[in-house]
């Protein structure tokens, strides 16, 4: 009696469409994991942003500093943390602080993580609005919507920012 040896190719066959149609259900669920983690990081930043600029807020609103247009160590009252003084404008942080602490100051910026200022970005400019992301290069344009990839912190009065007393924080993730 002949016993039967291995598998059939018909069997064959049928393993190999089957893990083809396995792989391509499961594929594009771990194709895009990086972009996930690039929002996922996007929007870690803009949540950190936004507790640093409450927790000064709140800071400033105790030393009596939140009602002032600025605020600084030559214009008191201001905000003062063990690192040194802040900058402020109606109590939040300044996104670029010329003597002082920032907005940047209160945040830890992990490495491949590109931050700039303004647009065109600049790595050090004296604006109203602060970029962190993705393929922000400074001398470059900020990226297109269909291209951005980041979180921009606009301090009060700040240009694309509708308060003049409040900051606004803008997250950009379709192209990540």
């Amino acid at each position: 009696m002949n016993k039967p040896r291995g598998f059939t190719l018909i069997e064959l066959v049928v393993v190999i469409v089957i893990l083809g149609i396995l792989a391509v259900v499961a594929a594009p669920k771990f194709i895009n994991l990086s972009s996930d983690a690039k929002v996922s990081v996007i929007d870690g930043v803009a949540a950190a942003m936004k507790f640093a600029a409450d927790e000064t807020y709140l800071k400033a609103k105790i030393n009596n500093a939140a009602d002032q247009e600025r605020s600084s160590d030559s214009n008191p009252p201001y905000v003062e943390i063990p690192a040194g003084i802040f900058e402020l404008k109606y109590g939040y942080p300044e996104a670029w602080a010329e003597d002082g602490l920032d907005i940047l100051d209160m945040l830890d910026i992990s490495e491949g993580i590109d931050v700039c200022y303004g647009d065109p970005c600049s790595d050090s400019s004296n604006s109203s609005r602060l970029q962190v992301g993705y393929n922000l290069s400074p001398g470059t344009d900020i990226p297109d919507d269909a291209d951005a990839c980041y979180v921009r912190y606009n301090e009060p009065g700040g240009s694309q920012n509708p308060s003049d007393t409040e900051y606004s924080i803008d997250i950009r993730t379709d192209g990540c």
